[in-house]
């Protein structure tokens, strides 16, 4: 509970522990913290060889801070950009970042993953278990046999998230076309 002296519109000195949620983009090392299976996943990948990149993590904090006589003001809502009517609270908490207790919530862990010949042979995004894109190579490759080697290395990769770590197809990527592909590829 922190403790604001005077109540009244205006500025005043604010003490004590400040407990909040944060919502937004995060370090993905933040989030490996608390989400260690996600590390897991990671490691797999580098063991086969692969690479992998962030691309956007973003999640649901819950951070803490000790204010030591923080600086705050108590505003009432009359800019435009605040949407809803009453009072607001802009609080200095000092040079030292919130401390994150937990990330009940991930809402983004979007990574590419390369092969030796594509450095984005797949997109996915771990927090809801989808594969947002696959490289055409594995998708286009009956148009072009000469390219079938290059089918064969993206489709290890899809070959691996689909049916071992069990994400989904998403989006206008086809289960029945990667079926298809599949059987021609393995006969």
């Amino acid at each position: 509970m922190v403790d604001i002296s005077p109540m009244s519109v205006g500025r005043g000195i604010a003490t004590g522990k400040l407990t909040f949620t944060s919502i937004g983009r995060m370090k993905a090392s933040e989030i490996l913290k608390f989400h260690p299976e996600i590390q897991l996943i990671l490691d797999e990948i580098v063991e086969k060889g692969w690479k992998y990149l962030y691309i956007e993590t973003r999640g649901k904090a819950i951070a803490e801070h000790n204010l030591e006589e923080g600086i705050y003001r108590l505003m009432q809502s009359q800019s435009p950009g605040i949407m809803t009517t009453g009072y607001y609270f802009e609080v200095h908490i000092g040079k030292d970042s919130p401390e994150i207790k937990s990330i009940p919530e991930i809402l983004e862990f979007r990574i590419n993953i390369s092969t030796e010949h594509f450095p984005r042979a797949a997109t996915i995004d771990l927090s809801k278990n989808i594969i947002t894109y696959l490289h055409d190579a594995f998708w286009r490759w009956e148009k072009d046999p000469k390219r079938l080697t290059e089918a064969l290395e993206v489709y290890q990769v899809a070959k691996w998230l689909i049916e071992e770590k069990k994400l989904k197809l998403h989006g206008k990527l086809d289960i029945t076309q990667y079926t298809e592909l599949k059987s021609h590829l393995e006969s």
